[in-house]
């Protein structure tokens, strides 16, 4: 996944990619696991599942294009409490973090984004979450805990979006050194097309830094 790219652009890819894999993916892995475990009516009760948590997805997407806030928490409910192994539950909690910080109920957006860090499936939405997670401690005013949630090994594929927040974080604590080593680290891992590396550059300005020269493709 391209470090560039926003997480607004990575969530999007996977529910793009999800909406025409998704399906075939969990149907492969459930026909394996059921040749491994031997078990026919396993195999079904999988695939029924699987068709349940699709159609609850495909409902709480129908209410957030409709502005129906209330319906999709609701569908998005009855997806974690009942379809919580699947990748729909990801989606599901995702979008109930959003909408409750739209509400402005911080608390409840956490518990969904944790949710998702400790649960979340494909690997990329945790990641996705751990940086929402932070965001929200760090608009909170909540600096230590926001470190804490980023850990200090960025993934790879993350690399700037992690690193951009650590330097706003570091930039509010007054600790420009680390903010400078944190920004200057996030240019270096994303894209050198001007219009992406901008804003990353006038941080990294405004904190005293000097930008690193990089050599842009032709």
């Amino acid at each position: 996944m391209d470090t560039y790219k926003t997480e607004e652009q990575q969530v999007e890819e996977l529910k793009q990619w999800w909406a025409k894999n998704g399906k075939s993916t969990i149907a492969a892995g459930i026909v394996g696991l059921g040749i491994i475990m031997g078990g026919r009516a396993w195999v079904d009760y999988r695939h029924t599942q699987s068709e349940n948590a699709s159609a609850l997805y495909q409902g709480m997407i129908i209410a957030l294009e409709a502005s129906k806030p209330d319906s999709a928490l609701e569908q998005a409910s009855r997806l974690l409490g009942q379809y919580s192994d699947t990748p729909y539950a990801t989606l599901a909690a995702m979008a109930s973090a959003k909408i409750k910080v739209e509400q402005n109920d911080s608390a409840a957006a956490r518990v969904q984004l944790q949710w998702v860090i400790d649960h979340g499936q494909p690997e990329e939405m945790k990641h996705v979450a751990r940086l929402r997670l932070a965001r929200l401690m760090y608009d909170a005013g909540e600096s230590q805990q926001a470190l804490a949630t980023l850990g200090s090994a960025p993934p790879p594929g993350f690399v700037t979006s992690y690193k951009e927040l650590e330097g706003d974080i570091y930039r509010a604590m007054n600790k420009l050194d680390e903010a400078r080593s944190a920004y200057r680290d996030a240019l270096l891992g994303a894209s050198k097309q001007v219009s992406d590396r901008s804003s990353l550059e006038m941080k990294l300005e405004d904190v005293g830094g000097e930008i690193p020269k990089l050599e842009i493709a032709k």
